[in-house]
């Protein structure tokens, strides 16, 4: 739907072995936390561990097993989750922090207002995007 603006730019970090980026809500409303699932992050076609990925939002770091149960705890349209996952020495060893990164991300988000006939509406997105790393503020 707003898959355009998914990623959030010049939210690319790393720290140490954490890769993390900014993720926008394609959504047009407010969802639930336990709305979202199915996420995935990748830079320069390196999948993250989905066992690593975590959705920090509202302040609170979550794996995506936590987010289920989360249907009081919401997403607002105009917060920032941040997306993270750790990568492997070697990985980190091949980033250039000067150079440009292909990011993808993906996710999944239940509307749990619309009936599709055989359950809630599930709606997949991602997006790619060409992004430096952030340099860690000092």
């Amino acid at each position: 739907m707003m898959r355009d603006a998914i990623i959030e730019p010049g939210s690319l970090k790393l720290e140490g072995n954490t890769l993390s980026v900014g993720v926008r809500m394609p959504w047009y409303r407010a969802l639930p936390l336990s709305s979202v699932c199915d996420l995935v992050l990748d830079i320069d076609g390196q999948a993250i561990d989905k066992a690593s990925t975590r959705w920090l939002i509202n302040g609170v770091n979550y794996r995506e097993d936590e987010l289920p149960p989360l249907y009081q705890d919401w997403w607002f349209v105009a917060d920032t989750a941040i997306l993270s996952g750790t990568l492997s020495d070697e990985v980190v060893a091949q980033l250039d922090p000067t150079a440009d990164h292909a990011v993808h991300v993906g996710l999944g988000i239940y509307i749990p207002y619309i009936d599709a006939g055989n359950g809630t509406l599930l709606v997949h997105e991602g997006n790619r995007e060409t992004m430096k790393l952030e340099k860690k503020a000092a």
